[in-house]
């Protein structure tokens, strides 16, 4: 059974997360990507002896995905031009997307 200073310090820490704008909620951060054009592939990456793609999301010019590490899901794959927002600064993604038809001018037998 927690005595009255114990819950006070659980009450404080708890108080204090709340207002620091860079703490993760439940302890896991919160990434927040947005497509920088057409097409942009956000991948889950999940945990574990083999890494699998868990889930892929497609997004168009201008829409925002919020992500967020799990137990399950260890890193995030961006493919195309995307600004990524973590607690610990900002980034852009400048990976181009591959395009069948021009995969498909570049290889004719294919």
């Amino acid at each position: 059974m927690l005595n009255y200073e114990e819950g006070t310090k659980r009450e404080q820490t708890q108080k204090k997360n709340v207002y620091d704008e860079r703490s993760p909620v439940h302890g896991n951060p919160y990434i927040v990507i947005k497509a920088l054009e057409d097409g942009v592939r956000v991948m889950g990456l999940t945990r574990g002896m083999q890494t699998r793609v868990s889930h892929t999301e497609i997004l168009s010019n201008g829409e925002v995905i919020i992500c967020q590490l799990t137990e399950y899901t260890s890193a995030f794959k961006i493919v195309g031009k995307a600004q990524v927002i973590t607690p610990y600064g900002e980034i852009q993604a400048e990976g181009v997307i591959p395009r069948l038809k021009e995969f498909k001018e570049k290889v004719p037998e294919f």
